[in-house]
């Protein structure tokens, strides 16, 4: 009997996780923030354009999205072993572990692709670029693979 309530009371143990990533999407939402006000005073002040601005800009996009992967990862654990009944749109509810691996994957698929479009317009290397091109492109074959199979849960 005591072994049964500890263990159903273990599952507190993940508050540990779901507010380390909540805390971490917040100070990236807040960093990104204030990036994106100097990166405007830049851009009003000509310190910034072109190549230079749209670099910039792709940057503070994956910062963003990296913040909505912490976040996502924060309420999928929270709906999964804390409080199933949080108040989010039907397309952002978890019921399974398949549930956050699939909105993680298809969320991390959009990190590879604005990260390689970043080191595009960056300015890399042609060799380097294309090993990171075909790097990325294997990753995001595997994951829509995994994605279309059985084991993603579908």
């Amino acid at each position: 009997m005591i072994f049964q309530r500890l263990f159903a009371a273990s599952r507190f143990f993940l508050l540990v996780a779901v507010a380390g990533s909540a805390l971490l999407a917040i100070a990236l939402l807040g960093y990104g923030g204030v990036a994106v006000v100097k990166l405007i005073v830049a851009l009003f002040a000509g310190e910034v354009a072109g190549k230079m601005l749209a670099f910039e800009a792709i940057k503070l996009v994956d910062l963003f999205l990296l913040a909505a992967v912490m976040h996502l990862i924060a309420l999928g654990l929270c709906e999964l072993f804390i409080h199933s009944e949080i108040p989010v749109p039907e397309w952002l509810q978890i019921r399974s572990i398949d549930d956050l691996k699939n909105k993680l994957l298809r969320v991390v698929v959009l990190v590879l692709a604005v990260t390689f479009l970043g080191q595009a317009i960056g300015g890399a290397e042609s060799r380097a670029l294309l090993e990171a091109g075909l790097s990325i492109a294997a990753v995001i074959v595997a994951i829509g693979y995994f994605l279309r199979s059985g084991d993603a849960g579908h």
